[in-house]
């Protein structure tokens, strides 16, 4: 990837960043392209945006943002490996409603973290997110 292709990854990632109410970062090692297709279907209908970016050019964009950088620490531990990040825009709790329906279904995808409303919320505690109750 050439260094122009770079910094404008790193403002559409950012920009992602900024838009968004919540963030939730994502294993999917083991799903199947017929399961990714699925998630991403249902994160669509729901207004989400799903994205498998590079760790390096998220990590990147994670330190030019004003509103997760106080977050900066846990988020880097944990983009590491394969990492799907869900944007959620108008409904932050939409995401873990989803997440949670293919957990219990398959097991996968696996949470690593998420930052809802400026809160951070680890693996154990995707139920705790998934029963909030959806913004208006």
């Amino acid at each position: 990837m050439k260094k122009e292709q770079k910094v404008e990854s790193i403002r559409d990632i950012k920009e992602m960043l900024d838009s968004s109410e919540a963030i939730y970062f994502t294993d999917f090692t083991g799903l199947t392209v017929e399961e990714v297709n699925e998630l991403r279907s249902e994160f669509f209908k729901s207004g989400l945006k799903y994205k498998v970016l590079k760790n390096t050019l998220t990590v990147r964009a994670l330190k030019e943002t004003d509103k997760y950088s106080t977050h900066f620490e846990k988020l880097d531990e944990m983009l590491n490996g394969p990492t799907g990040i869900v944007f959620a825009k108008d409904n932050p709790v939409a995401p873990a409603k989803i997440l949670k329906k293919f957990f219990d279904k398959i097991e996968r995808p696996k949470l690593k973290i998420a930052i809802v409303e400026n809160e951070a919320y680890d693996s154990k505690q995707l139920n705790t997110l998934a029963s909030l109750p959806t913004k208006e």
